[in-house]
């Protein structure tokens, strides 16, 4: 099972890692109570626990692949078409310098 530390990354990570949290505490809680009940539902709060972390997974691997797969065809792109990419490049510095100065005037 991943740590808190391991799930914090960004903000839904961080409510994953509440919501580890919290779900472990309250199955250590519950551990000293017996009763059928009880035990079927730390078993299905654990079932669904497992499945949720599988997903989460699947889902980062997918997103890694996706970003993996993006960053090749930029790749290519730029070496296809390597003027382009450096105008590409000078626009988005221009804006992104503009709006910086801009935000940085506001501040004074």
């Amino acid at each position: 099972m991943n740590t808190e530390k391991e799930l914090s990354t960004g903000s839904d990570d961080g409510h994953l890692a509440s919501l580890a949290k919290n779900s472990e505490e309250l199955l250590r809680r519950t551990a000293s109570y017996g009763g059928a009940e009880i035990e079927a539902g730390r078993d299905r709060l654990k079932r669904q626990w497992e499945s949720v972390e599988d997903r989460a997974v699947e889902w980062r691997e997918t997103a890694d692949e996706r970003l993996r797969q993006l960053a090749r065809a930029a790749d290519e792109c730029a070496h296809r078409h390597p003027w382009e990419a450096i105008a590409m490049a000078a626009v988005a510095g221009a804006v992104f310098a503009a709006c910086w100065l801009k935000r940085s005037s506001s501040r004074d």
